[in-house]
């Protein structure tokens, strides 16, 4: 049996034929009142473009009658992702490196820990060198920190980090954001990418 589509389509590409047809003879009789050649490409594209038309109402009509999606359920691994220990560890670096203080960071930070971003130009390694990069940041002031933006799932969290460092001396700001990854294996760090994704200079406002 034939499909609506399939007659459709064959009704289609008969009256293609027919005007090509036609065409052809009034040519080779060179008869005057001839339909320019544009004219027959207008409507080749007019009838495929009602097919594709069709066809994509078809497939509308499918996602339509799609099953819905399942609601998360309060024991879904989705609902507790907040929880996760990749978030309890990205947070845990960020507080650490906002107060200065890295003395436990055995705790979060494995001795294979990677940060990729490094200082220099080169990796550093273990918690300590997450305790140099909290050395660095809190060298001459200290950072305000604040997480803007957090992703994760069982073994990353990705978070957008806002930072103000204020100079006493001068009165002016720093402002920028990062993007920072971190990796986790049996509760603690394994590695970590940074970019800065933008910086700026805030001028001491005059008195």
């Amino acid at each position: 049996m034939t499909r609506p589509f399939a007659r459709t389509r064959m009704k289609e590409e008969a009256v293609i034929r027919e005007r090509f047809r036609v065409y052809s003879d009034l040519t080779a009789c060179k008869v005057e009142t001839v339909r320019p050649v544009d004219q027959v490409c207008d409507d080749l594209v007019a009838a495929l473009a009602d097919r594709l038309a069709h066809g994509q109402r078809r497939t509308a009509r499918k996602r339509s009658r799609a099953r819905p999606a399942r609601p998360v359920s309060p024991q879904s691994p989705l609902r507790e992702m907040t929880q996760s220990d990749a978030v309890q560890v990205l947070t845990r670096m960020v507080e650490a490196i906002a107060s200065g203080d890295a003395r436990s960071c055995d705790q979060y930070v494995s001795e294979d820990y990677v940060d990729h971003q490094g200082r220099h130009g080169s990796p550093l390694r273990g918690p300590d060198g997450f305790r140099l990069v909290v050395h660095a940041a809190n060298r001459s002031t200290k950072p305000e920190i604040s997480i803007e933006d957090l992703i994760a799932d069982e073994t990353r969290a990705v978070a957008r980090l806002r930072w103000r460092f204020v100079e006493a001396a001068e009165g002016s700001s720093t402002e920028r954001e990062t993007i920072e990854i971190v990796r986790i294996q049996n509760g603690r760090a394994v590695e970590h990418w940074g970019a800065e994704a933008w910086s700026r200079r805030i001028p001491r406002t005059p008195e």
